[in-house]
Protein backbone atom coordinates (compact mmCIF):
# COMPACT_ATOMS: atom_id res chain seq x y z
CA UNK A 1 0.00 0.00 0.00
CA UNK A 2 1.02 3.62 -0.43
CA UNK A 3 0.86 6.70 1.82
CA UNK A 4 -2.88 7.47 1.70
CA UNK A 5 -3.94 3.89 2.37
CA UNK A 6 -1.39 3.41 5.15
CA UNK A 7 -2.68 6.55 6.87
CA UNK A 8 -6.31 5.50 6.52
CA UNK A 9 -5.75 1.89 7.58
CA UNK A 10 -3.95 3.04 10.74
CA UNK A 11 -7.17 4.16 12.44
CA UNK A 12 -7.53 7.41 14.36
CA UNK A 13 -4.61 7.55 16.83
CA UNK A 14 -2.19 10.27 15.59
CA UNK A 15 1.03 8.53 16.61
CA UNK A 16 -0.01 5.24 15.01
CA UNK A 17 -0.93 7.09 11.83
CA UNK A 18 2.49 8.75 11.90
CA UNK A 19 4.24 5.43 12.38
CA UNK A 20 2.26 3.81 9.61
CA UNK A 21 3.13 6.55 7.10
CA UNK A 22 6.69 7.38 8.15
CA UNK A 23 7.25 3.65 8.65
CA UNK A 24 7.90 3.37 4.93
CA UNK A 25 11.36 4.71 5.74
CA UNK A 26 12.02 3.16 9.16
CA UNK A 27 14.21 0.12 8.61
CA UNK A 28 15.56 -2.65 10.80
CA UNK A 29 14.29 -4.48 13.86
CA UNK A 30 15.92 -2.32 16.54
CA UNK A 31 13.13 0.12 17.31
CA UNK A 32 13.43 0.38 21.09
CA UNK A 33 14.69 3.96 20.88
CA UNK A 34 11.42 5.10 19.28
CA UNK A 35 8.10 5.94 21.01
CA UNK A 36 6.03 2.81 21.66
CA UNK A 37 2.88 3.97 19.89
CA UNK A 38 4.86 5.19 16.89
CA UNK A 39 6.56 1.78 16.72
CA UNK A 40 3.13 0.12 16.74
CA UNK A 41 2.35 2.16 13.63
CA UNK A 42 5.60 1.06 11.99
CA UNK A 43 4.80 -2.57 12.73
CA UNK A 44 1.28 -2.11 11.38
CA UNK A 45 2.78 -0.68 8.19
CA UNK A 46 4.95 -3.76 7.79
CA UNK A 47 2.13 -6.18 8.55
CA UNK A 48 -0.10 -4.39 6.05
CA UNK A 49 2.53 -4.65 3.33
CA UNK A 50 2.96 -8.38 3.95
CA UNK A 51 -0.80 -8.92 3.90
CA UNK A 52 -1.05 -6.96 0.66
CA UNK A 53 1.73 -8.89 -1.05
CA UNK A 54 0.17 -12.21 -0.03
CA UNK A 55 -3.39 -11.28 -0.99
CA UNK A 56 -4.67 -13.55 -3.80
CA UNK A 57 -6.30 -10.68 -5.68
CA UNK A 58 -3.10 -8.61 -5.63
CA UNK A 59 -1.16 -11.61 -6.93
CA UNK A 60 -3.75 -11.92 -9.68
CA UNK A 61 -3.34 -8.24 -10.55
CA UNK A 62 0.42 -8.66 -10.84
CA UNK A 63 0.16 -11.75 -13.04
CA UNK A 64 -2.14 -9.81 -15.37
CA UNK A 65 0.85 -7.57 -16.19
CA UNK A 66 3.29 -8.86 -18.87
CA UNK A 67 6.06 -10.96 -17.34
CA UNK A 68 8.84 -8.48 -18.07
CA UNK A 69 7.08 -5.85 -15.92
CA UNK A 70 5.97 -7.96 -12.95
CA UNK A 71 9.00 -7.29 -10.76
CA UNK A 72 7.98 -3.64 -10.38
CA UNK A 73 4.21 -3.95 -10.90
CA UNK A 74 3.56 -3.98 -7.16
CA UNK A 75 5.09 -0.52 -6.78
CA UNK A 76 2.73 0.93 -9.37
CA UNK A 77 -0.27 -0.92 -7.95
CA UNK A 78 0.39 0.52 -4.50
CA UNK A 79 0.20 4.07 -5.84
CA UNK A 80 -2.80 3.29 -8.06
CA UNK A 81 -4.61 1.86 -5.04
CA UNK A 82 -4.31 5.29 -3.39
CA UNK A 83 -6.11 6.78 -6.38
CA UNK A 84 -8.85 4.15 -6.22
CA UNK A 85 -9.23 4.65 -2.46
CA UNK A 86 -9.67 8.39 -2.92
CA UNK A 87 -12.12 7.77 -5.76
CA UNK A 88 -14.22 5.62 -3.40
CA UNK A 89 -13.46 7.74 -0.33
CA UNK A 90 -17.09 8.24 0.73
CA UNK A 91 -17.54 4.46 0.80
CA UNK A 92 -14.71 3.95 3.28
CA UNK A 93 -14.63 7.14 5.36
CA UNK A 94 -17.03 9.64 6.89
CA UNK A 95 -14.25 12.20 7.13
CA UNK A 96 -13.75 14.84 4.46
CA UNK A 97 -10.68 13.91 2.42
CA UNK A 98 -9.11 17.37 2.62
CA UNK A 99 -9.44 17.31 6.42
CA UNK A 100 -7.96 13.81 6.52
CA UNK A 101 -5.04 14.97 4.37
CA UNK A 102 -4.29 18.01 6.52
CA UNK A 103 -4.50 15.98 9.73
CA UNK A 104 -2.19 13.29 8.37
CA UNK A 105 0.44 15.84 7.38
CA UNK A 106 0.26 17.32 10.89
CA UNK A 107 0.55 13.89 12.48
CA UNK A 108 3.69 12.89 10.58
CA UNK A 109 5.56 16.21 10.90
CA UNK A 110 7.07 15.60 14.38
CA UNK A 111 8.49 12.24 13.25
CA UNK A 112 10.02 13.03 9.87
CA UNK A 113 13.39 13.69 11.51
CA UNK A 114 13.57 10.02 12.53
CA UNK A 115 14.29 9.03 8.92
CA UNK A 116 17.42 9.41 6.82
CA UNK A 117 18.06 12.79 5.18
CA UNK A 118 17.02 11.58 1.72
CA UNK A 119 13.75 10.26 3.11
CA UNK A 120 13.12 13.46 5.04
CA UNK A 121 13.30 15.25 1.70
CA UNK A 122 10.68 12.90 0.23
CA UNK A 123 8.29 13.32 3.16
CA UNK A 124 8.69 17.10 3.14
CA UNK A 125 7.98 17.15 -0.59
CA UNK A 126 4.91 15.01 -0.04
CA UNK A 127 3.57 17.72 2.24
CA UNK A 128 4.82 20.68 0.22
CA UNK A 129 3.35 19.46 -3.06
CA UNK A 130 0.34 17.74 -1.46
CA UNK A 131 0.82 14.34 -3.01
CA UNK A 132 -2.36 13.06 -1.35
CA UNK A 133 -4.40 15.50 -3.38
CA UNK A 134 -2.37 14.75 -6.51
CA UNK A 135 -3.35 11.09 -6.28
CA UNK A 136 -6.97 12.10 -6.86
CA UNK A 137 -6.20 12.22 -10.58
CA UNK A 138 -4.60 9.52 -12.75
CA UNK A 139 -2.14 12.17 -13.93
CA UNK A 140 -0.95 12.55 -10.34
CA UNK A 141 -0.26 8.83 -10.12
CA UNK A 142 1.59 8.96 -13.42
CA UNK A 143 3.70 11.83 -12.06
CA UNK A 144 4.61 9.73 -9.03
CA UNK A 145 5.61 6.87 -11.33
CA UNK A 146 7.76 9.24 -13.37
CA UNK A 147 9.59 10.41 -10.24
CA UNK A 148 10.18 6.86 -9.07
CA UNK A 149 11.33 5.82 -12.51
CA UNK A 150 13.97 8.55 -12.43
CA UNK A 151 15.16 7.35 -9.02
CA UNK A 152 15.43 3.80 -10.39
CA UNK A 153 17.60 5.18 -13.22
CA UNK A 154 15.85 3.35 -16.02
CA UNK A 155 15.72 -0.07 -14.37
CA UNK A 156 11.95 -0.19 -14.76
CA UNK A 157 9.32 1.28 -17.07
CA UNK A 158 6.96 2.35 -14.30
CA UNK A 159 5.06 4.72 -16.58
CA UNK A 160 4.46 1.87 -19.01
CA UNK A 161 3.26 -0.35 -16.17
CA UNK A 162 1.00 2.49 -14.98
CA UNK A 163 -0.66 2.68 -18.40
CA UNK A 164 -1.40 -1.05 -18.24
CA UNK A 165 -2.71 -0.95 -14.66
CA UNK A 166 -4.79 2.20 -15.09
CA UNK A 167 -6.63 0.69 -18.05
CA UNK A 168 -7.34 -2.65 -16.40
CA UNK A 169 -11.06 -2.82 -15.59
CA UNK A 170 -10.58 -5.90 -13.39
CA UNK A 171 -8.37 -3.87 -11.05
CA UNK A 172 -10.91 -1.06 -10.85
CA UNK A 173 -13.78 -3.46 -10.22
CA UNK A 174 -11.98 -5.61 -7.66
CA UNK A 175 -10.58 -2.83 -5.52
CA UNK A 176 -13.51 -2.29 -3.15
CA UNK A 177 -13.64 -5.93 -2.04
CA UNK A 178 -9.86 -6.01 -1.63
CA UNK A 179 -9.83 -2.85 0.45
CA UNK A 180 -12.55 -4.17 2.74
CA UNK A 181 -10.23 -7.11 3.40
CA UNK A 182 -7.46 -4.64 4.21
CA UNK A 183 -9.65 -2.74 6.64
CA UNK A 184 -10.69 -5.93 8.42
CA UNK A 185 -7.09 -7.14 8.64
CA UNK A 186 -5.78 -3.85 10.02
CA UNK A 187 -8.62 -3.54 12.53
CA UNK A 188 -7.89 -7.04 13.81
CA UNK A 189 -4.14 -6.33 13.92
CA UNK A 190 -4.69 -3.21 16.01
CA UNK A 191 -7.01 -5.10 18.37
CA UNK A 192 -4.44 -7.84 18.88
CA UNK A 193 -1.24 -5.81 18.98
CA UNK A 194 -2.01 -2.43 20.52
CA UNK A 195 -2.82 -2.26 24.22
CA UNK A 196 -5.43 0.27 25.44
CA UNK A 197 -2.70 2.39 26.99
CA UNK A 198 -0.91 2.77 23.67
CA UNK A 199 -3.77 4.26 21.71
Amino acid sequence: MNFVAHAHLAGTEPEIIAGSVVGEYIKGSQLDHLPNTFVAGVRLHRATDVHTDQHPWVKQCITSVPAQHRRFAGIVLDIWFDHLLIKHWSVFSNQDFITFTEQTYRHITPYIHLTKDKHQVILQRMKQYNWFNAYRRPQGVQGACERLQQRLKGRADLVGIFQLVANDDNIRQGFEAFYRDQLAFCHQWREQNITPGEA
